[in-house]
């Protein structure tokens, strides 16, 4: 790997973190607005609106992290990728002309995929990641209804209900975790095999991470690929692992059948991935 990628990866992980931290902050408001106003609440009717107002905020509050540090990445690969170019290019002839071109490319790039990023279709299953927001608004809706329901039918408190709901938006710990399916389940006396649809199972904060990772660093992935597709100097794309992966799965696989010839050539990968892609480079003199 060369400095400039290196260098560019510690960037973009550094981003990476500051993601997660940006997110956990997003929740943690969440989670503060439902203690304060859930335990106010003296209806089932007050409690629904509270977290359609509480979920609401949340998912635009998510929405504007999301598209920000998008953006950010996007500057950060794009950069990388122009330091790549303009090394590779030192002693290739009409390398000024070819540079400039790219040079405008880069500059551009950052803002377009600031644009285009609710609509743009993750390989997988081509679904956007607006489409994945409102789907996670929608099931967090539904799985917030399930639980001030149930909390009602057997009797809670205000402020057990409000306790539940916190365990659901973001669980401090493993045991804290409650189920979406089973909640819908136990409420619409659905066998155990049934899954509802439009939920997502596990909490809201996983579910966000989650869509947080996978996406932004699609767009990492994405850049490196937009930038160098169709260049003179691209011959394909190198998968290349990530440090996280403590066993053999699907990326193993994609890393050892690189290069591709072309992007659509690569396999699907998985959520939560955080592999990068670098360009099978074809020699200067070639050109």
């Amino acid at each position: 790997m060369t400095k400039n990628k290196k260098e560019g990866l510690k960037k973009f992980f550094k981003e990476m973190v500051g993601l997660e931290d940006d997110v956990n902050t997003v929740l943690d408001s969440s989670t503060i607005e439902i203690s304060r106003k859930i335990t106010k609440a003296k209806t089932e009717y007050e409690m629904q609106r509270v977290m359609t107002g509480v979920v609401g905020g949340f998912i635009v509050n998510f929405t504007d992290v999301l598209k920000e540090r998008n953006k950010n990445v996007a500057k950060i690969s794009s950069e990388t990728e122009l330091k790549e170019v303009e090394a590779y290019l030192k002693n290739v002839k009409g390398r000024t002309a070819l540079l400039n071109k790219f040079r405008r490319q880069v500059s551009a790039y950052p803002q377009k995929e600031f644009e285009r990023f609710m609509f743009r279709k993750f390989p997988i299953d081509k679904r956007t990641v607006g489409q994945r927001i409102k789907t996670l608004q929608g099931g967090a809706l539904k799985t917030a209804r399930n639980v001030i329901y149930k909390g009602i039918q057997e009797g809670e408190s205000a402020d057990q209900i409000a306790k539940s709901l916190i365990k659901y938006i973001r669980p401090e710990k493993i045991g804290d975790r409650l189920s979406p399916w089973s909640i819908y389940r136990d409420r619409f006396g659905r066998p155990k095999t049934f899954v509802p649809k439009e939920v997502p199972s596990g909490s809201v904060s996983y579910n966000a991470h989650r869509i947080a990772r996978t996406e932004i660093n699609e767009t990492y992935r994405r850049t490196t690929i937009d930038l160098n597709k169709g260049k003179p100097w691209c011959n394909g794309f190198i998968w290349n692992l990530s440090g996280s992966h403590p066993k053999y799965d699907i990326c193993n696989k994609l890393a050892e059948n690189s290069p591709y010839k072309d992007d659509s050539d690569i396999p699907d990968s998985h959520p939560n991935c955080l592999c990068h892609i670098t360009i099978d480079l074809i020699k200067p003199e070639e050109i």
